[in-house]
């Protein structure tokens, strides 16, 4: 009858399996939500600071021209 050895699973074996672990553990929870999300979500909020568009202030060039097109629209409207 033979006798077998213990052998203990080298590290890299241990570290692939904690990966595998925790890589799991990260889908479970952002499948199940639990994990929030770094996209935006539609609608808008007022909760929400201005955009750094909405921050500069813009050259009276663009004034003028921004002034054009509003009342361009506005005499389609009419």
């Amino acid at each position: 009858m033979e006798t077998q050895t213990k052998t203990v699973p080298s590290s890299l074996m241990w570290v692939a399996g904690v990966a595998i672990i925790l890589f799991s553990a990260a889908g479970i929870g952002a499948i199940m939500g639990w994990i929030p999300t770094s996209m935006g979500q539609s609608g808008s909020s007022s909760a929400a600071p201005p955009s750094v568009a909405e921050k500069a202030p813009v050259p009276a060039k663009h004034q003028a021209t921004e002034q054009h097109h509003s009342n361009v629209q506005a005499a389609v409207r009419c």
